[in-house]
């Protein structure tokens, strides 16, 4: 899924993402691990909030299969219109950027689909970077052209595999203008950027979420969640995380805000501090953030 979500680079180009949503629910699907219908919700909450951070649209597919033929879930949908039609701000506030290659898919994906390296370089490593604690950006190689394209400090690169002159022109430039550079699986780019001390090479088919945490905070990056089974979505106005369990949590604001609110689960007003202490139910949770 990931390679056709490089969901910043459809605003940098002057159109809007549209995030297809394949909510599975108990208990009408049977191919994911949903015990409760509250774990259902909590995904349903979940692919809004990926969609609401990053400025997107959203669409909720069943293929057909009536997953959302339940009460308990479609009289979420009016109360999630209620949060969108508020438009919270979705402006972007990330420092890391995923770089997807569309001219590199045909040199790494076979004929088979899925084509498992494919799915590794790719959607485990954007996976993985929800779980990191950092926000972060999608876009494609092109876009590094694009002068609206902010300056990121860390920028991934999933599938660098067909290395031409121009492009490691564009990483050349990227290196020396102070910025890391991680290459996921990229042994060609290994050899030829070797002596470059801002370029970082995964020994992995993939970026782990501990391994992209360890660079961000050595590079100073402002860590939201230090929880690595936490699923993070951020805007500059909206904060809020994916968790499969319960309990205790703790989100970590840039500074001190002039309001917090939270709007799901359910809706309720925190004091205003950087750091937001609460009790994490079933799924996800969304806070509003005012500065």
């Amino acid at each position: 899924g990931l390679p056709r979500s490089p969901f910043e680079s459809y605003a940098l180009n002057g159109k809007t993402a549209l995030l297809e949503a394949d909510v599975r629910t108990y208990p009408k699907a049977t191919d994911v691990f949903l015990f409760k219908k509250e774990d259902s919700i909590g995904h349903v909450y979940r692919e809004f909030c990926n969609a609401l951070t990053r400025g997107a649209t959203l669409w909720y597919y069943d293929f057909d299969l009536w997953w959302y033929d339940y009460p308990e879930y479609y009289k979420l949908f009016p109360k999630l219109l209620k949060i969108w039609n508020e438009r919270p701000d979705a402006t972007r506030v990330s420092e890391i950027a995923g770089v997807c290659d569309y001219d590199s898919i045909a040199y790494h994906t076979a004929a088979i689909n899925p084509n498992d390296f494919t799915r590794k370089i790719i959607s485990y490593s954007g996976n993985e970077m929800y779980f990191a604690g950092f926000p972060f950006d999608n876009i494609m190689l092109d876009d590094l052209n694009n002068p609206k394209v902010p300056k990121y400090k860390i920028y991934v690169f999933y599938n660098l595999v067909n290395v031409t002159p121009v492009k490691l022109k564009m990483v050349r430039k990227l290196l020396r203008s102070g910025a890391t550079c991680v290459f996921v699986c990229a042994p060609y780019l290994e050899k030829v950027l070797k002596n470059e001390k801002n370029a970082i090479f995964t020994k992995n088919e993939f970026l782990t979420r501990d391994k992209l945490r360890s660079i961000a905070k050595s590079k100073k990056l402002h860590c939201y969640s230090d929880d690595p089974t936490a699923c993070l979505f951020v805007s500059r106005g909206l904060v809020g995380i994916y968790r499969p369990k319960t309990g205790p949590a703790v989100i970590n604001l840039p500074k001190v805000p002039k309001k917090v609110e939270q709007l799901l689960p359910v809706r309720k007003t925190f004091a205003p501090t950087a750091k937001i202490n609460f009790e994490h139910q079933d799924g996800t949770t969304l806070f509003r953030i005012e500065y």
